[in-house]
This record gives structure tokens, sequence and C-alpha cells, in this order.
């Protein structure tokens, strides 16, 4: 499970569904702190309302909360169906991750080289 990430890493994944984020279990917490206003990576499980939290934290004049609140615009303005997508928030061992994961799966389309999708 995760192997291919990192455990220090912390991703955003856009799957048409949603803007998904994943911290690693050894991810520096102090982004996150200032992103989402977590006090460490387990915390991650009980944040509801990821864009909640994203803007409390752009009140509070957090930089790395501007620079996360940045990197979604751009991507949401480059396909227009991914404008309204919803922020959602997993962690490496998280209750939730298989849902994240599922969408690392390695792709065997037929007749096309393989590739994590």
């Amino acid at each position: 499970r995760g192997a291919c990430l990192a455990e220090d890493g912390i991703y955003l994944l856009e799957n048409s569904e949603a803007l998904l984020l994943w911290a690693g279990r050894r991810a520096d917490p102090a982004p996150l702190r200032a992103a989402l206003g977590v006090v460490s990576v387990e915390a991650l499980d009980g944040v509801a309302c990821a864009e909640d939290a994203l803007g409390t934290q752009l009140l509070r004049g957090e930089q790395t909360a501007y620079e996360l609140s940045r990197l979604i615009a751009q991507v949401r303005s480059e396909q227009p169906s991914s404008c309204y997508l919803p922020l959602r928030v997993f962690r490496q061992g998280g209750p939730r991750e298989s849902e994240f994961l599922l969408w690392l799966v390695e792709d065997p389309s037929s007749g096309l080289p393989l590739s994590f999708a």
C-alpha cells in the first residue's frame, strides 16, 4: 500500500471527480498546519471539509494556504469540468486511504505502454 509514494511526501491528485490531497506518515506537519490548520498528519482524519479549513487558514494570512489555494485554482482552471471538484484529504495508513490509492493502479490498456494513471 502506497509503495510508490514517499512517506515524507504530500501529493495532490485530480481524478475528474475530486482533488485528492494525500500526506505520507512522515510528512512535515508544518505545511499541513499552515494550509489546513491540523497539528499532525494523523489529524487529517478529522478534517471534514478541507475547503473550509483552507479558507480559515487563508483568512489567517498563511502563505502555505495561499500557495495551495493557487495550485488548486490552477488545476481547476485547466479543465472546465474541474472547477467544482471538492478537495478531499487522506493520510498514509488512514481509514480512507484506499479511496486515494485506487486512483494509482497501473492502467493495463491494450496496445499502450503500461503507466500509472
